[in-house]
């Protein structure tokens, strides 16, 4: 099982280095990396909130619960992650696009941590974000050619193409050669990584990129630990 706590229990400060953040209810999560210079210190937020808006906030609530990843990388490895988040962010500045394609075998970023997938459709979600930084960091935490293509994650990717274009008439200049449209040719194809299947890989690291099938299954119990308060 991998254990969720509330900041109200655990507060963010005993975050060591590095750790992983999920918020949302039964319909909806959403996933980011907790990463602080030193043990003690309220940590930073790093998460892809949508089109175009990485950020790299201080944790507080609306972060949601966490998972201690100490058990899953040693200091060094703890270290060295929460500075990959972190350079992402100082590299890119908000503009990570949003998109659905995803590989572990295939990154999205240069040597630098600058996004530099320029093809057609090209992005992440806050889940293959929060992956993409292990890919970086050169762990891998999922087996992506495991994973199903699943029809209530069709009806998420279509939902998510409204949004986005809904989003594109409010913030026409997020969406300069960016047609939200292009998605449309990944729906049903490209696999989801959920933002709990996401964090129970990366919490649940051990050495060896994640199965769909396991990621499942420990993934269901963050979203009960999650509804109910991160109570075990």
């Amino acid at each position: 099982m991998i254990r969720l706590y509330s900041p109200q229990t655990r507060p963010f400060s005993e975050v060591s280095y590095f750790g992983v953040a999920i918020s949302g209810n039964d319909e909806q999560r959403h996933i980011g990396l907790l990463c602080n210079a030193s043990p003690g210190a309220n940590p930073k937020f790093v998460h892809l909130a949508f089109h175009f808006r990485l950020r790299c906030d201080d944790a507080n609530g609306d972060a949601g619960c966490w998972i201690d990843c100490s058990g899953a990388f040693d200091e060094d490895e703890r270290i060295n992650l929460s500075s990959w988040a972190v350079k992402v962010y100082e590299k890119n500045g908000r503009k990570i696009p949003y998109g659905f394609p995803y590989s572990s075998d295939m990154s999205q970023f240069d040597e630098s941590g600058k996004f530099s997938d320029v093809s057609r459709g090209a992005g992440l979600t806050c889940a293959t974000f929060a992956l993409s930084i292990l890919d970086l960091a050169g762990y891998t935490a999922v087996d992506s050619a495991s994973w199903e293509v699943r029809g209530d994650d069709v009806v998420w990717q279509l939902k998510i193409i409204s949004e986005l274009a809904k989003d594109r008439e409010n913030h026409p200049e997020l969406y300069v050669d960016y047609p939200e449209q292009d998605q449309f040719a990944h729906v049903g194809i490209a696999v989801r990584m959920r933002p709990e299947e996401a964090a129970a890989a990366i919490g649940g690291y051990e050495g060896v990129p994640m199965a769909f099938s396991k990621a499942r299954v420990l993934g269901e119990d963050v979203i009960r630990q999650l509804l109910n308060g991160a109570v075990p």
